[in-house]
């Protein structure tokens, strides 16, 4: 069962799941403003940072790269793998609750599960990003390579 006891995908937990992103789907802006999931009655948040957006957007073009390099097997692929899984989560949550099909929770629990969904993006996000960054000057070549694949990223 799904938050808001709306049902869960049978398939949320598919391993083949599809990480590709369609040229349109970078270019949509909706679709990476994670903030969009809160209701107009959510007052107490903080909007999300311009540069963690940013990152989340060079994060699927990070996770392109490394698919190409056959680098999907690696730590900094699942994690990006991660967030973009609860990118699109937050999307398809968004859409379901414009449509009335995602049973709301009372307003207090609702605010908190979706700055749920929210922080959790911006933690995981922020995590690969310092982790990639300090991949830089690395004396370990691999770890030189990821932070080449994610500066040249986007």
């Amino acid at each position: 069962v799904g938050l808001g006891g709306s049902p869960a995908k049978s398939d949320a937990m598919n391993a083949d799941y599809d990480h590709k992103m369609k040229p349109v789907t970078l270019n949509n802006k909706d679709y990476w403003n994670i903030d969009l999931l809160r209701d107009a009655a959510d007052t107490t948040f903080e909007a999300t940072p311009e540069s963690v957006v940013n990152d989340i957007k060079k994060i699927s073009l990070f996770y392109a790269a490394l698919e190409k390099k056959k680098l999907e097997d690696t730590y900094e692929a699942q994690h990006a793998v991660l967030i973009l899984e609860m990118v699109k989560a937050i999307h398809e949550r968004r859409k379901l609750k414009e449509q009335k099909r995602l049973q709301s929770l009372p307003e207090r629990s609702q605010v908190a599960a979706d700055n749920l969904y929210i922080s959790t993006v911006k933690n995981l996000t922020e995590g690969l990003v310092h982790h990639l960054e300090s991949c830089k000057g690395s004396s370990n070549k691999n770890r030189r390579e990821m932070y080449f694949i994610w500066s040249n990223a986007g």
